[in-house]
């Protein structure tokens, strides 16, 4: 294959331009490195910038840049790349200090120095003038003809005009940031009334029968916040912190039926009265979470304790008899009274410490824990649960959940144990959860009560119910809305009726009791 006239023509052009220098009296200060096809230097030395900057302050002294390309591409390509090379170093040495006067670029495209990176790299050397007048030797070329001239021109125009429109290099980007945070914030609503409904003597006409139903519902609203750390090494030992706060408003309106409220014992009768009763109970909740994880033989053992603190609790109870002043025989209170609620009650600040325990082998694990709310007798079940893991898709949860009431169960009171089953699904970006909770059935006094004040007022949190006596179903909706910030809506419905006594106490004849807490909840979480 013919060569092209103007390769040869090239090499002679730069050679006469720019001089191949003998350096009979420079000496190399260094050399600075290029990536193949690249204009950007790898690295450039401080001594090289100090040394080249304290040569050039000496008489006569000037800095020699002698750039060169590896035989990869062509020619004309390779002699436009050692110029910009050239270039790149200037600017930078004009940029620590040295006039641009005392610097002198060699470029003259492919040479061959042994290696490719010793082709590509910009050899900078101190010399002087005088040295590059006298020292150089010119290399004799054969003369170009006009139209190769022009033909060489052209094309190296073409080519830095295409390499003009070419995409500049990116600047280095940083590392993606690590987001070790998420945080988050929640809005929870939940509605719980509890009735009762009696059959009682009516007080008007002796011998007859009057339903009476009576009791009270909870109207709550919850803003909470959560957080939690990406493990991090203390003593070596990876750690695992969260912590969720919650403040909690409720509003306790009793009775929730109206033309049935109090009933007041009148010997042989009972008499019945309206009364409503509003009281505002304000709690705030706040609890984190501690664990570290070994995995000895490939097991995950990750031991780890709970921290809870509960705010002032005021709680309405307690009743008051008034009796009647004009009863028809002259003698005040033998013809019946009012009851009124009217006791103000207070639970103090606690702190509750719990343990946990995790146990992992692969996508099974196997846990222990207990939420460290507690009030009134109560304190939050015990939960046993196993899970399965099918990747980041699938998620099975299956456990039981242990009551835990050391005042409350005493004297004929119980609760039974909670069964609890969880399935979690994510996809595209969405993902849904089932949780069902049963069991966990209040029995006091011999009567199934499907509700208690404890079980109403504790923390709830929809991605662990089984945490609070609520029994029921629990289904949460999340949806990635970017990369780091996911919302979430969550629905919770219970419902029970318990059985009271049906053998006649003080005169009333059986009691049906009734339980129905809904909870909704819209949360925001993100990574940050």
């Amino acid at each position: 294959m013919k060569a092209k006239p103007y390769r040869s023509f090239m090499v002679a052009w730069g050679a006469m331009i720019f001089l191949t220098i003998a350096a009979a009296h420079a000496h190399q200060i260094g050399v600075v490195q290029f990536a193949n096809g690249s204009t950007h230097p790898t690295k450039i030395s401080r001594y090289l910038l100090d040394q080249a900057k304290a040569d050039t302050q000496k008489p006569g002294q000037i800095v020699l840049l002698r750039a060169g390309a590896s035989p990869v591409g062509g020619a004309a390509y390779n002699f436009v790349l050692s110029g910009e090379r050239a270039a790149a170093i200037r600017n930078v040495l004009v940029e620590h200090g040295i006039p641009r006067k005392k610097i002198v670029s060699q470029y003259v495209g492919i040479v061959h120095r042994g290696s490719a990176a010793a082709d590509r790299a910009v050899i900078v050397d101190a010399t002087t003038r005088q040295a590059l007048a006298n020292g150089g030797e010119q290399v004799a070329t054969p003369q170009a003809t006009p139209s190769q001239i022009r033909k060489l021109q052209a094309e190296i125009a073409a080519l830095q005009a295409a390499q003009a429109r070419k995409p500049k290099p990116k600047a280095a980007t940083k590392p993606a940031r690590v987001r070790n945070w998420t945080g988050g914030a929640f809005y929870l609503s939940r509605t719980a009334s509890v009735n009762s409904t009696t059959t009682t003597p009516a007080w008007y006409q002796p011998g007859s029968q009057q339903q009476a139903s009576y009791g009270d519902t909870y109207n709550m609203s919850s803003f909470g916040f959560g957080l939690s750390r990406r493990p991090f090494s203390v003593w070596g030992l990876p750690v695992r912190f969260r912590m969720r706060g919650v403040s909690q408003q409720a509003q306790v309106v009793n009775p929730v039926l109206s033309g049935t409220s109090v009933i007041s014992f009148t010997g042989n009768s009972y008499l019945i009265r309206p009364l409503l009763v509003r009281d505002s109970v304000a709690t705030q909740f706040v609890q984190a979470e501690i664990s570290t994880a070994l995995k000895p033989f490939g097991v995950t053992i990750e031991p780890g304790f709970a921290v809870g603190w509960m705010g002032a609790q005021s709680v309405s109870g307690g009743e008051t008899y008034t009796p009647f002043q004009n009863c028809p025989n002259g003698q005040p209170g033998t013809c019946g009274g009012v009851t009124t609620t009217n006791l103000a009650s207070t639970n103090g600040p606690s702190i509750h410490v719990t343990p946990s325990l995790r146990l992992g082998l692969g996508p099974v694990s196997l846990s222990y824990s207990q939420s460290p709310w507690g009030a009134g007798g109560f304190n939050a079940p015990r939960v046993i649960m196993g899970q399965v893991n099918w990747g980041h898709l699938l998620q099975v949860k299956a456990g039981v959940a242990l009551p835990d009431c050391p005042s409350v169960c005493q004297g004929g009171s119980s609760i039974t144990n909670g069964k609890i089953l969880s399935l979690s699904l994510a996809r595209w970006g969405w993902g849904a959860n089932i949780t069902e909770v049963l069991g966990e059935k209040f029995t006091q006094d011999g009567e199934a009560v499907p509700a208690t004040l404890a079980q109403i007022m504790a923390p709830f949190s929809p991605s662990r119910p089984w945490d609070s006596y609520n029994p029921g179903t629990t289904i949460t909706i999340t949806k990635d809305l970017t990369k780091d910030v996911q919302a979430s809506v969550s629905y919770g419905y219970e419902s029970e009726a318990g059985l009271g006594n049906s053998a006649q106490t003080n005169g009333l004849d059986s009691v049906q009791t009734s339980a129905v807490i809904k909870t909704t909840e819209i949360a925001l979480k993100g990574r940050f």
